[in-house]
């Protein structure tokens, strides 16, 4: 699949870019003396609902600042002998700081790294085995001289403590707001749907509470189902669709007025 530029909501995006200017100029945080009062931290947080955008928006960082990408998932630390998990965790670190073809080390992204990074306060006597990499993780990431992008579904809290002092920001992934959804529409419709869209229909579709994923997913079950049935493109039956998804109920011909009973 072509990556494309996501489409987040612009105090967001503002953010992230305020975030990745300070992770280009920590060795200037570092010639301030300011590393005496708290270590440059070289980490981002992502956290929000599932489909928002926090795994597309860390692969296209990686890209936008020419850098391989190193992800990295539970299953790839592994369980086994004492001192494994350890290992486990300082080996793909290792491989991650290989310089690049441009002599960078890669960026480093723990999807889901709430199965990896659970706050060692809440760990009960049967989950003290997690000790070992939730350590191990902390002390790479804390010591890893390029960019570690962490992303989760969970609300911050949920995370060890001793990461906060290691994030350069932390960032919310919300669900998108109407004018955000208007402008998602317009970039992932099909433009090969022999339907001719115009800007009041995207922004008809975009008063339903979709995420990014969420409207990939409309689109694709919408063209499934005109395919099984006669081939024959209706907006007003992607827009039924949406309305009964949303209200749990069928929806009125007269989309609008029905959306107004809704909303009233």
């Amino acid at each position: 699949m072509r990556l494309v530029e996501p489409i987040l909501d612009e105090a967001l995006a503002t953010a992230i870019d305020n975030a990745v200017i300070m992770f280009k100029k920590r060795g200037e945080w570092k010639k301030l003396g300011m590393d005496s009062l708290r270590e440059q931290g070289a980490a981002m947080l992502f956290y929000g609902p599932p489909g928002t955008g926090k795994t597309i928006e860390a692969r296209w960082l990686c890209r936008d600042l020419g850098m391989e990408l190193q992800e990295i998932d539970f299953s790839q630390i592994g369980s086994g002998d004492p001192g494994e998990l350890a290992r486990n965790v300082k080996k793909l670190f290792y491989q991650a700081i290989q310089p690049d073809r441009h002599g960078h080390p890669s960026m480093v992204f723990l999807d889901e790294c709430d199965t990896m990074l659970v706050s060692r306060a809440k760990l009960g006597h049967s989950s003290l085995w997690m000790l070992e990499h939730i350590n191990a993780l902390l002390r790479e990431i804390g010591k890893y001289p390029g960019l570690v992008v962490l992303a989760t579904n969970q609300k911050p809290e949920f995370l060890d403590f001793a990461l906060e002092r290691r994030l350069i920001g932390t960032f919310e992934f919300k669900v998108p707001d109407y004018l955000t959804r208007v402008k998602l529409w317009q970039a992932k419709w099909p433009r090969k749907i022999p339907i001719k869209m115009n800007n009041a229909e995207f922004e008809s579709l975009a008063q339903f509470s979709l995420t990014g994923a969420g409207i990939e997913t409309a689109i694709i079950n919408w063209v499934s189902d005109t395919l099984r049935r006669d081939g024959t493109f209706s907006l007003m039956a992607l827009t039924g669709m949406l309305f009964q998804a949303e209200h749990g109920k069928p929806f009125n011909p007269n989309i609008e007025q029905e959306l107004m009973k809704a909303d009233e």
